[in-house]
Formats: structure tokens, C-alpha cells, sequence
């Protein structure tokens, strides 16, 4: 409703109409009578429309959106499993000394308890959440494992790290000295038996760890893993620089023979994956220095549809290597 001013000179004729009045009672319907009322602020403007109901609106689009991750959430049947997150309190990522930076987890228990038990950490890729890969399948997986079913750890690192060392942050001594260390302590893991795997830049990560720490792991897993011939087919962001990739070109290491023995290894990679001929080039190359590589071409790309078609298989790879390992840690 716009603001409507009188007439301050007081008159009451039209000026259009010679002077004549229109308006029987002597006055136009928008004068003010009192020329000398206090001009006060406009009144306030009435929401009209489905303006009116827009918060209405809001407020159940929120509650109908909560309904619906409780939903499902809660069609994920954990079989006794317990999972929860948990934070690693980082030292090495401390932009502040004395500050550590908190970086999430997440850890999963089998039913029956997690003490004694080997552990899994997997490294979660890029636009993966911690629980993007906790599904029924996984869950049934684990049961069906029984007393083999190790605990499961699932961390995260930076978007772009590659989950190792780079200007901007020691990403893989986290990995190797806190998250695993934290992942044993949560879980109360045998922390001589424990794996290490990754999907997409995580895979990445996952082997290069592993070559670099070539005792601590019983298994390293690498599910649709980012791998590079040179620098220049790289992500861009992956590496601080071409010096950065080239200490980490884990295809120049097993081409030369100089990716030490990690114990048994897993690679799994999508039929649609574009990365498809790198990875088995590394494959190639690992088996023919003797490496034991357990390799597979699955259907698709996605690792996350990788591994929800596939985890009972991939478990049980990494249980089995646990279950025979007794010299790591």
C-alpha cells in the first residue's frame, strides 16, 4: 500500500473542475482533515499471497527433508553392528601449534564386540561422505564374515590431497601416525593387524602409504584408484607441482621395480572408468616384480556403486589377509 499525502494548502476544489466540488462532503476521499496530524511512518505492509505462507512453507519442507534422512537412515539394517563418528585431534595438520585440528571419522564394529579384533581403514574419496559407504549390504557382509569380521574405519583427508604430504598439509603422516593410531584406540583393534585401503584419490593414497610404510600393513586395497602415467594427465590440484608428482608416480616406481613388497594387494577398477588402462598397466607392472595383486574389472565407474555391489568380496579380502597376517604392525 503506497503512502498517500494531503493537501497542505488546505483547498477542497478539484483543480480540473473549475472550482466546482466534487465531492459532497466538501472534502477528497485521500485529504487528511487535520493538515497538522504528525506525519508518522507508513504502516506495515501485509504479506499477500504465498508470500504469506513462505516461512509455513519452509519450516515443512525442512521437517518433510529431516523425515526423510531419518527414514533413511533407519532402513539400514546394522545386523548388531555399532558405528558412530569419533575425531582425530591432528598435530601434524596444526595450522597453530598447541591447536590441534580436529578432522572427522568414523568407525563400525561388527556385532559381538570390536577388542581384539583386526581393522580396516579406508580412506574416503572425493565428494564421499564417512557414510556414504554404510549400507545393508555392507552390513550383511561383515555378519557373514563372523569371527573373522574385522572392525572398519573410515577416514577422511582433504578434497585434493591425494592423502599424502603436500605444501599445504602433511595429509599422509596423519594418515600413518594419527588416524590409524585413533581408529585402533576407538575400535580396540589389534593394531598388528590392520589394513589399509581407499577409493578414488584414497586408492591413490592407499598405495602410495603403503609403499611408504612397507611393514605396518597386513593388505592395501585400492578401489577405483586415481592413477596418472605423468603429470600433465593429472587432476588438476592432485600435486603441488611436477616435482610432487613425480616423488609419488607410483606407475615409474613399479615400472622400475621399486615398489617394496606391501604385502597382499587389491585393485579394483570400474569397466568405465577412463583411468582403466593406467591401472592396469600398474597392475602389470607390480605382477611382473613379483608383486601379489589381486586385480578386478568391475562393472561401472563410481567407486561408492563399486564398492555397495561388491563389499562382501572386498571384506572378504582384507579378512583373509588379516586373518594369515602375523609379522606386520
Amino acid at each position: 500500500m503506497s503512502r498517500r499525502f494531503g493537501n497542505r494548502n488546505g483547498g477542497s476544489g478539484d483543480p480540473g473542475s473549475g472550482g466546482r466540488n466534487r465531492y459532497p462532503d466538501g472534502e477528497r476521499p485521500d485529504v487528511d482533515p487535520n493538515p497538522f496530524r504528525p506525519q508518522g511512518p507508513p504502516p506495515p505492509r501485509r504479506p499477500g499471497g504465498l508470500q504469506r505462507y513462505r516461512m509455513f512453507f519452509i519450516l515443512i519442507a525442512v521437517f518433510v527433508g529431516i523425515a526423510v534422512v531419518k527414514g533413511v537412515i533407519n532402513k539400514v539394517d546394522t545386523q548388531g553392528a555399532r558405528h558412530g563418528r569419533f575425531v582425530v585431534f591432528s598435530t601434524v595438520l596444526s595450522a597453530t601449534p598447541g591447536t590441534p585440528k580436529p578432522v572427522p571419522a568414523l568407525a563400525v564394529v561388527p556385532a559381538g564386540g570390536g577388542e581384539g579384533r583386526p581393522l580396516v581403514v579406508l580412506i574416503t574419496g572425493r565428494g564421499q561422505t564417512l557414510e556414504s559407504l554404510l549400507d545393508n549390504g555392507f552390513y550383511a557382509s561383515l555378519v557373514a564374515l563372523g569371527l573373522d569380521a574385522p572392525n572398519v574405519a573410515f577416514v577422511a583427508v582433504d578434497r585434493d590431497s591425494q592423502a599424502h604430504d603436500r605444501d599445504d598439509g602433511k595429509w599422509g603422516t596423519y594418515v600413518l601416525t594419527e588416524a590409524v593410531a585413533e581408529a585402533v584406540r576407538q575400535t580396540g583393534a589389534d593394531p598388528k593387524r590392520v589394513a589399509l585401503g581407499g577409493f578414488d584419490d584414497g586408492g591413490f593414497g592407499a598405495l602410495d602409504l603403503a609403499r611408504l610404510a612397507p611393514r605396518r600393513f597386513c593388505a592395501v586395497g585400492a578401489h577405483s584408484p586415481e592413477i596418472w602415467q605423468r603429470f600433465g594427465d593429472a587432476r588438476p590440484g592432485a600435486f603441488d607441482d611436477a616435482d610432487d608428482f613425480s616423488r609419488h608416480d607410483l606407475l615409474k616406481l613399479a615400472t622400475q621395480g621399486d615398489y617394496p613388497d606391501v604385502g597382499p594387494i587389491r585393485i579394483d577398477v570400474g569397466s568405465d572408468d577412463p583411468q582403466l588402462p593406467v591401472v592396469k598397466r600398474l597392475v602389470e607392472a607390480l605382477e611382473a616384480d613379483g608383486r601379489s595383486v589381486d586385480y578386478h574389472e568391475l562393472g561401472g565407474r563410481s567407486a561408492v556403486g563399486l564398492w555397495r555391489a561388491n563389499s562382501g568380496n572386498l571384506l572378504r579380502f582384507y579378512a583373509a589377509a588379516l586373518r594369515s597376517c602375523t609379522d606386520r604392525g
